[in-house]
């Protein structure tokens, strides 16, 4: 559709003109604000003179009640884009992940487990066990996590992490704090990864305790890697 005529259809749905809103943002914030909605933005969105400022968007937000989210998807902005650009950037630094849903109410594709399946003994397709399934909203998704994760891809120069995670991987986190603290320095040193930030950004790394705040980041494969750090 148009933009001009899915403008025009929303508030129409809402009950108030273009006209109604101009002066109504107007009122609120002023002809010389940013956030003045225009009387003819009709004829500016028909003739791709450029599309509402978001200060626009937030002003026809504040007047018709509408959602932010919902305008920008009217006018074909899909800020959920932002998570799955992401992983298209070859990172060459592990990066945190913006998984914010922005549209709780968009509609989602589904799966479900396919029936009378047994336990595989290798390794097979995931299509061997879960089969499509009608879509759900992404607010009865995000009601079904209690807890709340980042997530993280594995960038390429990661030295901590490549040697046991492939580049580009996802990795969830879980941000509360553990109990028991990493362990001293062993034969072996194997123990659950940490996200750590420092300075210089974010690694996925074991962890040595060295002393009371004293942690080291654990390369094996390149001991002149690892790293001290002090808590605080």
């Amino acid at each position: 559709m148009d933009r001009a005529l899915q403008v025009r259809a929303i508030l129409s749905a809402r009950g108030v003109t273009l006209f109604h809103v101009s002066r109504r943002s107007a009122e609120i914030f002023g002809r010389s604000s940013q956030f003045y909605i225009p009387h003819n933005l009709y004829y500016d969105l028909g003739h791709s003179l450029g599309t509402p400022t978001i200060f626009q968007l937030l002003a026809l937000s504040h007047v018709t009640g509408y959602r932010l989210a919902d305008w920008l998807v009217a006018l074909s902005v899909d800020l959920d884009a932002i998570a799955r650009l992401q992983l298209q950037i070859p990172w060459q630094h592990t990066t945190i992940l913006d998984s914010t849903v922005f549209d709780d109410q968009a509609w989602v594709p589904w799966f479900a487990e396919r029936p009378g399946t047994a336990s595989p003994s290798s390794m097979a397709p995931l299509t061997h066990f879960l089969t499509w399934a009608p879509p759900k909203r992404a607010s009865n998704l995000l009601a079904m996590g209690t807890r709340k994760f980042l997530y993280a891809m594995i960038g390429e120069r990661d030295l901590y992490a490549v040697p046991y995670l492939v580049p580009r991987s996802i990795v969830r986190v879980d941000p509360r704090g553990r109990e028991e603290p990493p362990l001293f320095r062993s034969a072996t040193s194997e123990g659950p990864f940490f996200m750590v930030e420092h300075e210089f950004g974010w690694t996925c790394s074991r962890i040595v305790r060295l002393g009371k705040d004293r942690l080291l980041l654990h390369c094996p494969q390149q001991p002149c890697a690892e790293r001290e750090i002090h808590i605080g």
